[in-house]
């Protein structure tokens, strides 16, 4: 049985001095890789990348994940690629449809699933040399571009997804995919599906592809009340966002997550995470003491992830001190069997 990696996503929402500080640990803690997420307004994803290059040596450092609305391919291969070179190939470009930040923005989601694939492939371009590089179907001219700095050509470019095209698109062109529809097990093999049809697509073995488990909402404590209390307005907002597929396969009313969804942007997360049931957390997540994350991550593991990501709630006072409940109850636990 190949052995469980274990990835963190760090918001980096605090000060510099204090995200280095929750870098290091994680890398202390046995953490594979650090994942930065980019779809909110915090500290610019590239800064945050380099802060955690500078300030690790071991783990491998990924956008969980980027968007091609807000940063034009072009500029996200020499964020990524400056990266790779300040941490000495320790980085992944990380790709999606975007978050709350093109609400934010005012930006609209036009053809994701085609906005996505071009993405790719243009950055591949960039990344295939330091020869030149046609710029894409962007430019009307015959020009030629190319980057001014070292460039792996084999700089691992993954797609996170929830939706069946987006899977199906990471399982065709990419070389990994974060997987983003929580721990149910229907969901999973769902999701797990949809990556492996689009690598039939193009005769590609489902091997060849890195199977990523994002798991959002995670909190781990002996008292595992407290937990589930502690993720629900994470619950709240990140169920309303799920296809009606996932919802469906986890049993849950569509309507009712919508309306809980609708209360969180309008009462606050508060009130939305009044309306979550026990039942509801533990369908989407691993929440709990950390027997039930134990037993449910040994179960995703059969499933075929290679990784798992965690974006932990704040259980114990901080984001540090989850992180080390989680490191020492669950992670060293699975990774000595």
């Amino acid at each position: 049985m190949k052995p469980f990696r274990f990835g963190i996503a760090i918001a980096a929402t605090e000060p510099p001095e204090v995200f280095i500080r929750t870098v290091q640990l994680a890398e202390e803690l046995g953490f594979d890789s650090i994942w930065i997420p980019d779809f909110r307004l915090y500290l610019d994803l590239y800064v945050s990348l380099a802060l955690a290059a500078l300030n690790t040596t071991r783990v491998r450092l990924g956008s969980a994940v980027t968007n091609p609305y807000t940063r034009h391919p072009g500029m996200t291969a020499v964020g990524i690629a400056s990266v790779d070179a300040l941490s000495g190939g320790r980085a992944v470009l990380g790709l999606g449809t975007g978050g709350i930040v093109l609400r934010l923005l005012q930006i609209e989601r036009r053809l994701p699933v085609l906005a996505c694939r071009n993405a790719v492939e243009e950055i591949r371009r960039y990344f295939g040399s330091n020869a030149p590089h046609r710029t894409g179907q962007r430019e009307t001219s015959e020009k030629h571009v190319r980057l001014d700095l070292p460039i792996r050509a084999d700089l691992p470019i993954f797609i996170g997804a929830t939706g069946r095209q987006m899977l199906a698109l990471a399982g065709e062109i990419t070389d990994g995919v974060i997987v983003n529809v929580g721990a149910h097990q229907l969901c999973v093999e769902n999701a797990l599906a949809a990556v492996e049809r689009g690598a039939r697509r193009v005769n590609r073995p489902l091997e060849s592809l890195e199977k990523l488990c994002w798991l959002q909402g995670s909190a781990v404590s002996d008292d595992g009340a407290e937990a589930m209390s502690v993720v629900k307005p994470a619950v709240a907002l990140t169920l309303g966002r799920l296809p009606a597929y996932v919802l469906e396969a986890m049993e849950m009313d569509v309507q009712e997550i919508r309306e809980i969804h609708e209360v969180y942007h309008t009462a606050g997360a508060h009130a939305a995470a009044g309306l979550v049931s026990d039942q509801m957390v533990k369908q989407f997540t691993i929440t709990g003491t950390p027997q039930r994350a134990i037993r449910e991550l040994k179960r995703l593991h059969s499933q075929g992830f290679d990784e798992f990501i965690f974006l932990v709630e704040e259980v114990g006072g901080n984001v540090r001190s989850a992180m080390q409940t989680l490191a020492e109850k669950v992670m060293d636990k699975l990774k000595v069997n």
